[in-house]
C-alpha cells in the first residue's frame, strides 16, 4: 500500500512537470518557429522554475513554523494528557474550572463549556462524541467543544441528534489561537535521512492498471479520438487517442489478485 502510494504522488508529479514543459513550450513556440529551439528553451524554463520551486520549499520546510496538519500531528505524538494540558495553560485564569484530560471545563460570560482535546492519528469518531456527551451530562454542560484532527458526516449527523450544542472550531481558528498566544507545538528537529523506497515494475503496473481508472481511459481515449476528426492534425490526435485506450483495455484484462 505504502509503495503504491508513492507510486500515485510520482505520477502526479511527471502529469504535472509534462503539463509545465508543454505549456512552457507553447509559449515559446509562439515566439521561435525552430522546434528544436523551442524544445531547448522550454527545458530551460523548466528546469529554472523546478530550482525556484525546491528552494522555496526547501526553505519552508526548514523553518521552525509549524503548519495546521503539522500542529494535529505534534498534538497527537504529545498525547492526551500533554495536549490536553497545553490546551488548558493557554486559557485565562478567570475561565478555568477544572481539567481532567482529555476534558476542559471554563466558564465565559455565565457559560460553562466542556472542551474535548482529541487530537489522535485517525478523524474523530462516533465514539469520541459519545464520551464527550456523556461527560457533559453528568457534568451538566450543554455547550461542548471539540479539538479534532477533522470529523466526516457522521459524526456530523451524530452531533445533531444529541440534546446538547457540538462546536467545532476551524483547525486555522485553532492555529491562529495558539500562535497568537506563542503555544504551538515545537516542531522537533531531525537529522536523519528520509528513507526511500525503492519501486519496482510490478508497483507501476499496479498504479497505471488499477481496474477503476478504466473508465478514465476510455473517456480520454474516446474525446480524443472524437476531437481527431474535427482537427486538421488528425494523425497525431489518433496516436494519442490510441494510448489511451491501450490502457484501458490492459485495465479490463487485469484481475483484482494480479
Amino acid at each position: 500500500m505504502e509503495k503504491i502510494f508513492l507510486m500515485s504522488k510520482l505520477s502526479d508529479k511527471i502529469i504535472f512537470s509534462t503539463i509545465i514543459l508543454v505549456l512552457a513550450f507553447s509559449y515559446v513556440h509562439e515566439f521561435i518557429d525552430d522546434f528544436t529551439l523551442s524544445v531547448i528553451i522550454a527545458v530551460i524554463i523548466y528546469l529554472a522554475l523546478l530550482t525556484v520551486y525546491l528552494f522555496f520549499r526547501s526553505r519552508i520546510a526548514n523553518t521552525k513554523t509549524i503548519n495546521t496538519r503539522e500542529m494535529a500531528t505534534l498534538f497527537a505524538i504529545m498525547g492526551t494528557e500533554n495536549a490536553t494540558k497545553l490546551i488548558y495553560s493557554t486559557l485565562p485564569d478567570e475561565y478555568k474550572i477544572k481539567m481532567k484530560a482529555p476534558y476542559i471545563q471554563c466558564e465565559k460570560d455565565g457559560i460553562r463549556y466542556l472542551i474535548m482535546v482529541a487530537y489522535k492519528f485517525i478523524n474523530l469518531t462516533e465514539d469520541d462524541m459519545a464520551r464527550s456527551y456523556r461527560e457533559a451530562s453528568k457534568e451538566g454542560i450543554d455547550k461542548v467543544v471539540i479539538l479534532a484532527r477533522a470529523r466526516d458526516r457522521r459524526v456530523t449527523n451524530l452531533a445533531n441528534l444529541l440534546p446538547v450544542q457540538f462546536i467545532f472550531p476551524d483547525k486555522r481558528a485553532v492555529f491562529r489561537y495558539l500562535y497568537t498566544r506563542n503555544a504551538l507545538p515545537e516542531k522537533p528537529i531531525t537529522h536523519k535521512k528520509p528513507q526511500r523506497t525503492k519501486i519496482s515494475l510490478g508497483d507501476i503496473r499496479d498504479v497505471l492498471f488499477e481496474k477503476r481508472k478504466m473508465k478514465f481511459y476510455l473517456f480520454a481515449g474516446l474525446m480524443t479520438l472524437v476531437s481527431a476528426f474535427i482537427t486538421p492534425y488528425t494523425l497525431y490526435y489518433l496516436i494519442f487517442a490510441t494510448i489511451p485506450l491501450i490502457f484501458a483495455c490492459i485495465c479490463a484484462l487485469t484481475t483484482d489478485q494480479s
